[in-house]
């Protein structure tokens, strides 16, 4: 038979144990029925044929159990009696069973808490419909009034965006909160293509000379401070130094292009409003490659407008004054490569795990032997006895894996109070996720 369709029917019995047996009968009863036709036809008295039929049909029985084993019919059968001598194997050996669950659990929990971390500080993706042609002008810092001379003479980027990272307080009743907050220019979320989960967001078509100072919330703060409410559009919230007016809410997943720590306020940077001076050094620039350009190419192109409108830049660091990136560059020399030496690191951790339990199995079944050696004198088989084997260390890998997950539900609840508070959240959101598990 063919082995694809021989594990079609097994798995296909686990559900439809009966019918397939049933089949397996009602095909052997109309081969004793012909070959009873077949001896009556040739002048034999009824019950001498079928006498004669069941004779050279052999016994029915054991050609019964064949086809079953050959159809796969006992599959099922015999998976539900390996998984309940199984279970009676493990608790009939408390000891040996806490032992290796728990070293299992260990394993798979420490590797599944740095994973769940690892995933959430650097592997991640950002909330960014595209990011493959997004660079970043890593070093120097930039004047306000530089980036809009950059902005209006740089040709090959577009959607060239200001970013400069402070603190905010957010003033209630029951004190003083701070929050992570971002100064950006007013094309901010249309470069970076982010839509309002409510509300607006800027744009540099709306800024007006006497606006009220507006800001726009994370949905993480939206979902934190004020439950989701719709009505905090427009609403003014108070923020130290002064308050502002809610535009909107940014979408869901969208925490600004760092991911530790995310941005929980963008205020827009306006020379209208002055809500920074021009003349500090305080801003990241980000922007998008025009096709058929390079991040070299944007960085030759920089320095030169640089050196042609004298700026003081500051000295340079590793040679050069300026220092344009891929965003897959930057995340790969920020974190990109350490996560996944990490990761290397704690997985000898499962791998000493599981040479334990190794260990620990090879020494029970050596206790076996006898049990083994009278089951194989009884007719039972080399692969029977291996299946018999491999759902005991299903189970047991299963117990081990559940209560790893414990153990990590436990401990990505305790990172947050292991790393000391310096006032703002600056781990993002921990869980266990589908992509994690």
């Amino acid at each position: 038979m063919n082995p694809l369709k021989t594990i079609r029917l097994k798995f296909r019995s686990l559900w439809v144990r009966c019918a397939a047996k049933q089949e397996i009968d009602d095909e052997l009863q109309f081969h004793l029925d012909q070959r009873t036709a077949e001896n009556t036809a040739a002048g034999m008295p009824p019950e001498e044929a079928a006498r004669v039929a069941r004779k050279r049909f052999g016994n029915l029985q054991s050609v019964r159990e064949e086809c079953r084993e050959k159809r796969g019919a006992n599959f099922g059968e015999t998976l539900w009696q390996d998984l309940r001598f199984g279970g009676r194997m493990l608790l009939k050996n408390p000891g040996f069973t806490a032992v290796a669950v728990l070293s299992l659990a260990v394993g798979i929990g420490i590797n599944t808490t740095i994973f769940s971390a690892l995933d959430a500080v650097f592997l991640r993706p950002l909330y960014l419909h595209n990011t493959d042609d997004l660079v970043r002008f890593e070093q120097p810092l930039f004047k306000y009034d530089e980036y809009r001379e950059l902005q209006s003479n740089l040709r090959s980027v577009s959607d060239l965006v200001a970013v400069s990272h402070h603190v905010g307080m957010l003033r209630e009743d029951e004190g003083t909160s701070m929050l992570t907050a971002d100064y950006v220019s007013r094309n901010y979320f249309t470069a970076l293509r982010v839509q309002p989960a409510a509300g607006s967001l800027f744009s540099e078509a709306d800024a007006r000379v006497g606006d009220a100072p507006t800001v726009v919330i994370s949905y993480g703060l939206w979902q934190r401070r004020y439950g989701g409410d719709l009505n905090i559009v427009g609403q003014s919230i108070p923020l130290f130094p002064q308050a502002a007016t809610v535009l909107g809410v940014a979408a869901k997943g969208f925490g600004g292009l760092e991911r530790v720590p995310a941005c929980d306020l963008w205020f827009p940077q306006d020379p209208v409003h002055g809500s920074m001076a021009g003349d500090m050094r305080d801003f990241e620039l980000f922007g998008r490659v025009r096709p058929g350009s390079t991040a070299p190419q944007v960085q030759a192109e920089v320095e030169t407008l640089a050196s042609h409108l004298a700026w003081d830049l500051p000295k340079p660091r590793a040679g050069q004054f300026i220092n344009v990136v891929t965003q897959q560059q930057h995340e790969s020399a920020h974190g990109g490569e350490i996560g996944w030496f990490v990761m290397a690191v704690v997985g000898l951790v499962l791998l000493v795990a599981c040479a334990n339990v190794s260990s620990l199995l090879l020494a029970r079944y050596e206790d076996r032997r006898r049990e083994l050696a009278v089951r194989m004198a009884l007719g039972g088989g080399r692969v029977r006895l291996l299946r018999q084997l491999l759902v005991e260390g299903l189970l047991l890998s299963t117990l081990g894996s559940l209560a790893g997950l414990l153990v990590t539900v436990w401990a990505i609840q305790l990172i947050p109070l292991l790393i000391p508070s310096i006032g703002i959240p600056f781990l993002p959101e921990l869980r266990v996720n589908v992509r994690v598990l």
